[in-house]
């Protein structure tokens, strides 16, 4: 038995707006009035299967693609026809940090200073006498 991942209430609610649009658009093969509701939990449950979700990036590109998918669809979509029309996630603004610069003669003495107190053995008492450094 398969475990099904909740859906998020905000997803349902993305796209229950992309399915209005849709549905304002008089394509054939949508679902009536009355379905309309299961067919957004339907989708949701899709949706919150194949993908992992994060809100605030993924409520922009959702309805771009509602947007899309109105704009150029001449049938009702599927599932996978509106998770196609999902436009990547922008590049992270976060830059990753340089690789921190540290001396290779500072590397060398502080291995040095380790295989000396794991030769000695008294680890306990090496950092027992460790002061920390001062603010």
């Amino acid at each position: 038995m398969e475990i099904q991942k909740p859906v998020p209430n905000w997803l349902l609610i993305e796209l229950a707006n992309g399915a209005e649009i849709l549905l304002m658009c008089c394509l054939p093969g949508a679902p009536s009035a009355e379905t309309i509701s299961t067919t957004v939990k339907t989708w949701g449950g899709i949706f919150s299967q194949t993908r992992t979700w994060i809100e605030t990036r993924d409520i922009p590109r959702l309805r771009q693609a509602f947007i899309r998918l109105a704009t150029n669809c001449e049938r009702w979509p599927t599932p996978k026809q509106i998770l196609e029309a999902i436009p990547p996630p922008l590049a992270s603004p976060w830059k990753a940090l340089p690789k921190p610069e540290y001396p290779p003669e500072k590397a060398r003495e502080n291995l040095a200073k380790i295989r000396e107190i794991l030769a000695k053995g008294d680890l306990l008492n090496f950092f027992s006498d460790t002061k920390p450094p001062s603010t």
